[in-house]
């Protein structure tokens, strides 16, 4: 049995997307690694656990980050198909899916936390990173938090499209 779960979406969509995730890769590379710096600027090496250590960042700006991207991706692409901006996306979704942007959001940051992170952590015990020098973990954060919006937008932003005319009204 073999499942083929190819969208197609149209050149100026995809297009689109790819421009989306260069730009918020670029964002969050630059916010999220000042950000890293600024945060841990007292000391000279950052340890995975402990008091100010990085492995509660990583969960918090996973989290959070997510949340933002994802609310904000399924909202403004609603708007643009009903702008007719963009086309709408045919898709038969699972009628458990929170339809509200917010909602939405948080779901992609619950699967954010629940297998990004400790893969993420996984990872880095693996090759032996459980401690880093502050600029490693700067740089290291930007990166890391430039592909966490990569993962996230093409969801966000095809689930918008797929509901943009039969999305329940989200009250402000």
């Amino acid at each position: 049995m073999k499942m083929n779960i190819r969208l197609d979406l149209p050149q100026n969509t995809r297009r689109h997307l790819y421009k989306e995730m260069a730009i918020s890769f670029a964002i969050n590379l630059v916010i999220n690694g000042v950000i890293a710096w600024f945060a841990f600027s007292a000391k000279a090496r950052v340890a995975m656990w402990g008091e100010h250590s990085f492995a509660g960042d990583l969960a918090i700006t996973a989290f959070i980050l997510c949340w933002i991207v994802g609310a904000i991706f399924v909202a403004t692409h609603r708007t643009k198909v009903n702008k007719e901006k963009l086309a709408a996306v045919e898709l038969d979704l699972p009628g458990w899916l929170p339809r509200s942007p917010i909602l939405m959001g948080l779901l992609l940051a619950t699967i954010a936390l629940l297998i990004y992170y400790p893969v993420t952590l996984v990872a880095l015990l693996m090759f032996g990173f459980a401690e880093m020098d502050l600029l490693v973990f700067s740089v290291f954060k930007g990166l890391w938090a430039g592909l966490l919006a990569c993962l996230v937008i093409p969801p966000a932003m095809i689930f918008g499209l797929a509901t943009a005319n039969k999305a329940e009204p989200v009250s402000a």
